[in-house]
């Protein structure tokens, strides 16, 4: 472990309190309610380090949106640089289902609520679950939000405690009136506090008057005190806001809340119009820099209310408000309930109905029921398992009940159950026509069922599109029952007696139409103008399309019948994470790198994750225009962990394979696969193209040919070479010379650095200048043990051998059986003493059959290059 810098933490006295629990001590569950910007966050990166540093085990970190999931990441890639662990999210289409098992490296798994449940039943399903030691869900309070994320989330939580009871959960959560239920349900210990870093005052404005809030009255009737008392509005501003925003700015900043985005942005264009203009003067230059850092952040646009205000120190936010936590299973009749239960039956946790009451027991919904609700409950149970049976998504053995296809389908995609008999009948109706001469279709079939944007359906923009499709995109819409007369008439307000078209398809078609514009590569800004929607409108469609074509990859990989949507849809949905030239792509891999970021650092001459991994903050501060050098070294950080994250994959793939049951028989097909992976491996550690004179990696064409050569001798053995009995051993170049040391010398070399590091371990060929490759004598010695095939010489025949001459028949005193001709030959003297190298010309067959004088072995480890020539001896 690789750890820098120590830092002293100054905790205050509620989070070393925390820390010092007795269910922290004991890995018990924990809710911890805290105002806003109480320090939470901090204590839950101190439990994580905990988990990770000290009991070695992975952390789930759960939180409620992508751009939250996306900056926390940014956050801990530092410290998993620094203590050598790895930071993976799972945000929209990321993160890799399921996780690579690591065996080297513990993992944080940064992910949505939606996402963490689906990385939860694969870690289960595939027998990892207890990998994981800690679950951090912030915002826990969302559990009461509805069907859609709120019944995600209980659902997650009682899988969790169902199959993972040692697995501890600490959830965050503000201020709720009803606490003690969420306790009850997490069999957590429960701390609260009203502490917050800065004094919060707050006051009320009625008219004129002004009232200050006593939040510490008991008596509701006298929390407010009056204050003051304010001059009259204006016609323009009557409620006088002015006056009291220029309390605070220009020595400070406003931060405007509204219960909307829209107010938001209205009260905020108002004060543009009626504070002072002498405010634009104070820090003009500062404030202009930072609208320009805004800008290319926001790829080359910002929204004009922020252009507008942030002149005059001002900012909006919207924020919603929440009182108490009920169970969101049987919102929308019971969909969450559903959704549990063919979910728990899919990874075998139900097996039959007795199991379903455990689970049910387990939920937020029974600790909130009454005594008399029981019944009730009961009652909505066996009406969730009949819709389940009807819709075939489960099956009844006897008394054991058994996911159908369809239903593991469902399972593994994370589909909604109601939405789940559709998703598949559309998809087998989009095989029958599919279109693949543009992308169009594909758009459409990843438009997500549930319409919950605030995008509005204009008939007069949908007329507007459609004639901008092609002719063979205009069909597929026809197919559909979209027509041009359909068309027309709902852009008319007349509806179709004699025909009715599904409004779901329609407004899908119409998500599509947007879609479709981002996929053209047009910017945020104008695909939402064009259709008259909010830039944060825009793009969570796009990450929901993007998370619902990840499900649907899932879903067709169980399901036969769609096996050609297996192909597309990964590639695809790739394409449309990024959105860029392909040359862009992996610089947008990067944390914080956006489209018009990876231009940037394209033209710079950054043009990969290990030309940004290898820089430092000052030339990219110098290389891009508005970039802070924190941003600089974010980007370099988040290209580092990028660069970890494959290299341990490859270590896990390479692992994995060589470390299997020698009685497998290994394919010609393993061995390939195995120097691809090294290669790769090899190339990543590389990180840059370093100069011959120091030691390094092998490059991917190095690997390929030293492990070629070696095949020749020992075969499929290779893998024993490398996962020796003692330990692990690896191969580095020097010059032109390849040395074979453990990987532990390796690793502890590393901390030289490269160009350092001048010579290490035993030399075990060197490469021609025509790059051919050429084993030296210093190689047998670790070959010889692992040879396929072996020949022992007589006495008197050893000594002509060492001289360099070939050996004879009559020299010859044993050779191994199935020798086949030209095959590399590992000869030994009658004591069992390695002697060199040699090539066959002959079979055992033939040898046997030969007569004395008969040419049978080459002296050599290739044709026409001798072992014991004096420039090739190390």
């Amino acid at each position: 472990m690789n750890i820098r810098l120590i830092v002293q933490l100054n905790l205050r006295n509620w989070q070393d309190k925390v820390l010092s629990c007795s269910a922290v001590k004991a890995g018990q569950n924990l809710i911890i309610s805290l105002p806003t910007g109480g320090g939470k966050t901090l204590l839950s990166e101190i439990l994580i380090l905990k988990q990770i540093v000290c009991r070695g085990k992975d952390v789930l970190f759960v939180l409620p949106y992508v751009s939250i999931v996306q900056e926390k990441v940014k956050d801990l890639i530092p410290l998993g640089l620094d203590l050598d662990f790895l930071v993976e999210e799972y945000a929209a289409s990321k993160g890799r289902i399921p996780p690579i098992k690591r065996r080297r490296k513990r993992s944080v798994y940064v992910a949505t609520i939606e996402r963490a449940q689906t990385l939860a039943n694969s870690l289960y399903e595939n027998k990892r679950i207890d990998d994981l030691g800690l679950v951090v869900i912030d915002e826990l309070h969302l559990i009461g939000e509805g069907a859609g994320r709120g019944s995600a989330l209980e659902q997650l939580i009682v899988k969790l405690m169902f199959c993972s009871p040692a697995c501890q959960l600490i959830g965050m959560s503000a201020t709720l009136s009803n606490l003690d239920h969420l306790k009850v349900f997490m069999k957590a210990d429960l701390f609260t506090h009203q502490f917050r870093p800065v004094n919060l005052t707050e006051y009320v404005k009625v008219d004129q008057l002004v009232y200050k809030v006593d939040t510490n009255c008991q008596d509701p009737r006298e929390m407010l005190a009056f204050y003051r008392q304010v001059e009259r509005g204006t016609a323009i501003d009557p409620d006088n806001l002015s006056e009291l925003v220029t309390e605070v700015v220009p020595a400070g900043s406003c931060l405007i809340f509204c219960p909307t985005r829209k107010s938001a942005e209205n009260v905020c264009l108002l004060l543009t119009k009626v504070l002072p203009s002498d405010l634009l003067k104070h820090k003009k230059q500062e404030k202009k820099t930072f609208l320009n850092r805004l800008i290319q952040e926001c790829d080359g646009r910002v929204c004009n209310v922020q252009r507008q205000c942030v002149p005059y120190g001002l900012a909006y936010h919207h924020s919603g408000n929440f009182d108490a936590c009920k169970s969101s299973l049987l919102y929308d009749n019971g969909r969450g309930l559903k959704n549990l239960l063919l979910s728990t039956i899919g990874l075998k946790m139900i097996k039959c109905k007795a199991d379903i009451i455990q689970i049910v027991k387990l939920t937020l919904l029974y600790v909130q029921c009454k005594e008399s609700e029981e019944n009730e409950i009961n009652s909505i149970v066996q009406q969730a398992l009949k819709f389940l049976l009807n819709e075939k998504l489960v099956t009844t053995k006897e008394d054991e009940i058994v996911i159908s296809p369809l239903g593991a389908a469902v399972c593994k995609g994370g589909i909604d159950v109601d939405i789940s008999r559709r998703v598949h009948s559309d998809l087998l109706l989009a095989l029958q026509n599919m279109v693949l001469l543009s992308h169009f279709h594909l758009l459409y079939c990843i438009v997500p069922y549930s319409v919950q944007y605030p995008i509005f359906l204009d008939w007069n923009i949908f007329y507007d599109e459609f004639f901008t499709l092609t002719e063979v995109e205009k069909s597929l819409l026809r197919s559909l029952g979209i027509n041009e007369q359909f068309i027309i008439m709902r852009r008319k307000g007349s509806i179709s007696s004699s025909k009715t078209t599904d409004v779901l398809l329609v407004q899908r078609v119409f998500l599509a139409f947007i879609l479709r514009r981002m996929w053209n590569k047009e910017n945020v800004w104008e695909v939402a103008g064009r259709f008259r929607a909010s830039r944060g409108a825009v793009q969570q469609l796009v990450h929901s399309a993007l998370g619902f074509a990840s499900s649907l990859c899932r879903f067709v990989e169980q399901m036969d019948e769609l096996w050609a949507l297996r192909s597309l849809l990964p590639d695809f949905i790739k394409a449309l994470q990024f959105n860029v030239a392909a040359e862009l792509i992996p610089l947008m891999e990067i944390h914080g790198v956006q489209r018009a970021r990876a231009r940037q650092l394209y033209k710079a001459g950054y043009k990969s994750i290990v030309d940004v991994a290898n820089a430092d903050a000052v030339s990219l501060v110098q290389a891009l225009q508005h970039v802070r050098k924190g941003t600089a070294y974010q980007m370099i950080r988040s290209a580092k962990m990028l660069l970890h994250e494959k290299v341990e994959g490859l270590l896990e793939s390479a692992e994995a394979l060589l470390a299997a049951d020698s009685a497998t028989e290994f394919t010609l097909e393993d061995f390939s696969y195995v120097v691809h992976i090294l290669a790769l491996l090899s190339y990543s550690l590389c990180h840059l193209q370093l100069s011959v004179y120091v030691m390094r990696p092998l490059t991917d064409e190095e690997v390929e040919a030293v492990f070629k050569k070696l095949a020749k001798f020992i075969g499929t053995n290779i893998r024993l070479m490398v996962n020796r009995e003692d330990e692990t051993h690896v191969f580095r170049f020097h010059k032109d010379r390849v040395y074979y040391l453990s990987e532990k010398k390796a690793v502890a070399a590393s901390s030289f650095g490269f160009k350092e590091t001048v010579n290490l371990g035993s030399c075990i060929g060197k490469f021609t200048k025509t790059n051919k490759f050429f084993l030296t004598i210093t190689a047998l010695s670790y070959i010889a043990p692992y040879a396929k095939y072996k020949a022992w010489l007589k006495p008197k025949a050893e000594q002509s051998f060492l001289y360099g001459n070939h050996v004879l028949k009559s020299g010859l005193a044993r050779i191994t059986d199935d020798v086949p001709t030209n095959a590399g030959v590992i000869l030994y003297s009658s004591n069992d003493l390695p002697l060199g190298f040699g090539i066959a010309t002959k079979s055992t067959a033939q040898c046997r059959a030969s007569d004395p004088t008969s040419l049978v072995i080459l002296n050599q480890c290739d044709i026409g290059q001798y072992i014991r020539d004096e420039e090739h001896v190390c």
